[in-house]
């Protein structure tokens, strides 16, 4: 999601510099403010371009979350394929209840593993280390071996 602008909101000198307020806003609507503190009156400047790529990088993180919040399993302006499949696997592989962890890879996993990519591969995809996701696909395996299991307390907790 771009930035349509960016600002200083406050450049107030204190005791030890100056104390920053900076101001991204996004095409959404999205407002992001930072607080900096600076040693000279222009370190404001500075910051407005330094902070950039860090604001960009939380924005992204933000709207990730709020895809997986609301459920979806493919790309959109704000996330890529790639960015949404290690979410929904690491939500799977970081969830110790087993019908939600199922349920998270469940979403994804069978899209992920029909793309016949190697550890390797999806690490390099996922920007994670080849061990991490080769746990993440042992977890599933052991999920969907299981998975009558937890389906069947699914269905009995519901029922109760």
């Amino acid at each position: 999601m771009p930035i349509t602008s960016k600002s200083i909101i406050e450049n107030t000198p204190i005791r030890d510099g100056y104390r920053v307020k900076l101001q991204y806003v996004f095409t959404d609507g999205f407002i992001k403010e930072i607080r900096c503190l600076g040693t000279t009156e222009s370190d404001a400047y500075a910051f407005l371009e330094d902070k950039i790529g860090s604001v960009l990088y939380s924005k992204s993180k933000y709207d990730l979350d709020q895809q997986i919040a609301e459920g979806l399993i493919h790309a959109t302006e704000d996330a890529n394929q790639s960015e949404v499949y290690k979410a929904w696997l690491f939500k799977g592989y970081e969830s110790k209840i087993p019908e939600e962890a199922y349920m998270y890879f469940n979403k994804v996993a069978n899209e992920v593993l029909s793309l016949s990519l190697s550890s390797e591969q999806l690490a390099l995809e996922f920007g994670v280390p080849a061990e991490m996701v080769q746990k993440v696909l042992n977890k599933w395996n052991y999920l969907l071996e299981n998975k009558s299991v937890i389906l069947a307390y699914k269905e009995i907790k519901g029922g109760m």
